[in-house]
């Protein structure tokens, strides 16, 4: 499927903002849009989520994982990275994955190093690389007066 130009977000723009929700949980306002109607927001939003893809990305699957392993970290980073290269790639956001780190920064965070190159669009120019580094908050803070 061919990728489209959103309101001036290119097709690695809208590549880049899916490995972040990917690896970071970040929504799209996170990405500073730029100026746009409901109707672009909601166009934009479609292609983050990977339109017409049978894998779509709706957050991070992180964030399910961690619940599911209940506090083994080696099983949960050894899982996150498969499950993270899987989408990665099975949604044309990378071609190739050059660095993919992982590592807990405490029981709640996650913190992502990651570095991967998009299909080559034009012979005459570079493949995209889209680089990625954060935090992806697995575990919301509870609300302590409860």
């Amino acid at each position: 499927m061919s990728e489209y130009n959103f309101s001036g977000y290119s097709p690695d723009d809208v590549a880049e903002m899916r490995a972040k929700r990917i690896l970071l949980n970040e929504k799209l306002h996170g990405a500073h849009p730029r100026r746009m109607n409901d109707l672009g927001m909601g166009m934009l939003e479609h292609a983050v989520e990977g339109y017409g893809s049978r894998y779509q990305v709706l957050q991070s699957p992180f964030l399910g994982l961690y619940k599911a392993v209940k506090g083994k970290t080696d099983e949960f980073l050894e899982a996150g990275k498969l499950y993270a290269v899987l989408l990665l790639l099975l949604t044309n956001t990378v071609e190739q994955i050059h660095k993919l780190d992982l590592k807990m920064k405490n029981d709640r965070e996650l913190e992502v190093n990651f570095a991967g190159q998009r299909a080559r669009q034009y012979t005459n120019r570079d493949p995209h690389t889209i680089k990625v580094k954060g935090i992806c908050v697995l575990v919301e803070e509870e609300d302590d007066d409860d």
